[in-house]
């Protein structure tokens, strides 16, 4: 089993850079499109995600607001089965297949009709499944069959993470996020975001 010492993220223009340092590897071992083998420390340029590519991928969240960048979080959060967690090794892995959003096995999705719902654990065989896309490091949904085209995100006070499917509708009580793709070789460093 191969034990990771060292996991940092510098972004250097769209891409990004990963540097990895690892300790008691049997053999060489493939990690993406790098060797690893003991003591032998490579960088791995991350290309961004696609939409045709079954990648998978932590979705990172990120309050909704335009000075974000200027306010520094405390610690990352990730989506998990259970609401959020800052321990990326407990979120859930999802997968963007064409236009369809996996989580685990399943496929996320809804109905026409419905307000809101949660991301995870919301309606499993839905008639509405397609519409994710990936816009910059941002998951977006858009379907013609909700009330305001393009879903928003929101965090409830109870830590669960909402698909807004009618902007108008959107509670006072549920703080409107961004959800951020990255990949889950990627452990996110503090103030990173």
């Amino acid at each position: 089993m191969r034990s990771l010492l060292v996991m940092f993220l510098s972004y250097f223009g769209i891409g990004a850079a990963l540097t990895i340092a690892n300790e008691s590897l049997n053999q060489d071992e493939p990690v993406g499109d790098t060797r690893l083998s003991n003591s032998h420390v490579e960088k791995v340029n991350a290309s961004p995600l696609s939409n045709n590519s079954p990648e998978g991928f932590l979705l990172l969240l990120n309050l909704f607001h335009p000075l974000r960048d200027a306010v520094r979080e405390i610690e990352p959060l990730y989506m998990t089965p259970f609401g959020i967690s800052s321990a990326c090794q407990y979120a859930t892995e999802f997968q963007l297949i064409g236009d369809q959003l996996h989580a685990g096995k399943h496929i996320v999705s809804t109905e026409p009709g419905i307000q809101s719902q949660p991301l995870l654990g919301g309606s499993s065989n839905g008639t509405i499944s397609g519409g994710f896309f990936q816009d910059g490091d941002e998951l977006q949904w858009f379907s013609s069959d909700f009330a305001s085209p393009t879903a928003l995100f929101c965090l409830s006070s109870s830590n669960v993470v909402f698909a807004v499917f009618d902007t108008s509708r959107l509670s006072n009580e549920c703080v409107r996020i961004r959800l951020e793709l990255v990949p889950p070789i990627l452990e996110v460093s503090r103030g990173m975001y």
